[in-house]
């Protein structure tokens, strides 16, 4: 009302989070995924400037839930060190690769999901 954030720049803070001791259960180029508890993973990105990565990371998930496809929720961005990670709840499932790497005789299933 006050004409105030047109006159500054205004920008959320960011919640603070240390991954350190927890385990490390994916990497890629990008970054590297940890599990913070039994139900919230925290994907950690190596670019430091990836505040726009993760706002399209953010949006795509969400339209993909909307349209049906099982997909991990991301619900909160936080500084993690001098860079940023999003925060997901974790998913109670497994991934196709380690379904074939056990069960190789279902890549028909795999190949219709």
């Amino acid at each position: 009302m006050t004409g105030f954030t047109e006159m500054l720049p205004v920008e959320k803070a960011f919640r603070e989070i240390s991954v350190d001791g927890c385990e490390v259960i994916g990497q890629g180029a990008n970054g590297a995924v940890y599990r913070i508890n039994p139900e919230i993973i925290i994907k950690v990105y190596n670019n430091k400037d990836a505040l726009p990565d993760i706002k399209r990371e953010t949006d795509l998930a969400r339209k993909a839930f909307v349209l049906g496809i099982p997909t991990a929720i991301p619900f909160d961005v936080v500084k993690v060190n001098d860079g940023f990670g999003s925060v997901f709840e974790l998913l109670n499932a497994e991934s196709f690769s380690k379904i074939l790497n056990e069960t190789p005789e279902k890549i028909d299933e795999c190949v219709k999901m």
